[in-house]
């Protein structure tokens, strides 16, 4: 690495004292002289200087930032969303695929989620907050796991809003996601979404207090997970709306549901996987028995990680 000293040394040298500051300063050495912060009187010309050169550099950089945070929106937003950890509350125990954590309360906003690199893998860090102020204590969430395709679904209750679904994109920059999607609910008072991973992935899930966070902590799994061919029991594809929501309802009840997007951008509701289309045949007759054979359900082929194709039949 190139050593920066003397660069540093040159710069420092070749500021200039601006007249108005050398006076101000040159008051408060005689006002200050004998105080104790200085130790001493200010020995000779030099040492002056010097110290007026390290005040002008820390004015330079003060208006530079005050200037950049009333000028420049996204410059003060950015500030903003640097995230600083609170206390740690728990480290969600995930059972059977899915874990819990947080307050009940209402009129929360997921505000933002930042990516952050770590050792060894990443953070997804979720912030949350009320109009404009940081909340002390997350919201009550929920986390489910599944794989083929591997997909982590949060349920925030006591949320109206998700405005960090602005961040989505950049979630997408992590080297373990493959997409981030928010999910229709019909319940005002929640908001959902779905992080899809294009690989197996160690995860952990932790909940954070002062400032109310959660924080995934993702890294490389290891494994080469499921290989084999799945067979998904499904509904047809459908735009995202109300009536998709309508329909997500019907399979309330039923375990291993879950919502997801195909290739195309539509939105399926999948009511179970399994290893063989025998198999997957018994739950479709089964399913159809329970919600009637009004809607539209299919046995889909696909391979572990693949995303499903959009289907309208």
């Amino acid at each position: 690495m190139k050593n920066k000293t003397s660069d540093l040394k040159k710069i420092y040298d070749e500021i200039e004292v601006p007249n108005e500051l050398d006076k101000v300063i040159d008051e408060a050495f005689r006002k200050g002289r004998n105080e104790i912060m200085y130790g001493q009187n200010i020995k000779n010309k030099k040492r002056n200087n010097g110290l007026k050169k390290a005040m002008v550099g820390i004015t330079a950089g003060f208006i530079i930032f005050t200037t950049g945070v009333n000028t420049v929106p996204s410059f003060a937003d950015s500030m903003g969303n640097i995230p600083i950890l609170g206390n740690l509350v728990q480290i969600l125990q995930i059972n059977k695929g899915i874990g819990q954590g947080g307050q009940i309360t209402d009129g929360a906003d997921v505000k933002f989620i930042t990516l952050k690199e770590i050792k060894n893998g990443e953070q997804i860090i979720i912030d949350f907050s009320t109009g404009e102020e940081k909340i002390e204590n997350a919201p009550h969430f929920e986390v489910s796991y599944n794989e083929n395709p591997y997909t982590m679904t949060f349920t925030i209750s006591g949320a109206r809003s998700l405005t960090a679904e602005k961040d989505f994109k950049e979630i997408i920059n992590s080297k373990y996601v493959e997409d981030v999607y928010k999910l229709i609910t019909l319940d005002d008072s929640a908001v959902r979404f779905n992080i899809v991973f294009n690989q197996p992935v160690d995860f952990t899930v932790e909940e954070y207090e002062e400032p109310g966070q959660v924080v995934i902590n993702l890294s490389e799994d290891g494994t080469k997970g499921n290989v084999s061919p799945i067979y998904s029991v499904r509904t047809n594809s459908y735009s995202f709306g109300e009536e998709f929501g309508q329909l997500e309802e019907m399979f309330y009840g039923l375990k291993d549901v879950r919502v997801l997007k195909d290739k195309e951008g539509s939105f399926l509701i999948e009511i179970g996987q399994f290893s063989s289309k025998e198999e997957a045949e018994v739950e479709l007759k089964e399913v159809i028995d329970k919600v009637g054979d009004g809607i539209k359900l299919h046995v889909e082929e696909r391979e572990a990680v693949a995303i499903p194709r959009a289907i309208t039949e």
